[in-house]
């Protein structure tokens, strides 16, 4: 029997960091939409770094977006 690395361990290993860039970008989800409604209630103006994670959580959705459609479309293929 070989030494290689086991396959169901490295599929394991993959799903826990897809689990936890998905919680990841969960939590920063929910602390920028909170924060942002919090400060519109009380009509002050958001933080720049509030902001900046803002635009990079919607960033990084129209990337995902783009390439899961563009594997979609290549595996119906």
């Amino acid at each position: 029997m070989s030494r290689g690395a086991d396959p169901h361990r490295q599929h394991g290993m993959q799903r826990a960091m897809v689990e936890t860039a998905v919680f990841t970008y969960g939590l920063l989800a929910s602390f920028v939409l909170s924060g942002a409604a919090r400060n519109k209630r009380m009509e002050r103006p958001n933080p720049a770094l509030l902001t900046y994670i803002g635009y990079l959580l919607v960033g990084m959705s129209a990337a995902a977006s783009v390439l899961l459609t563009g594997y979609a479309v290549w595996q119906s293929i």
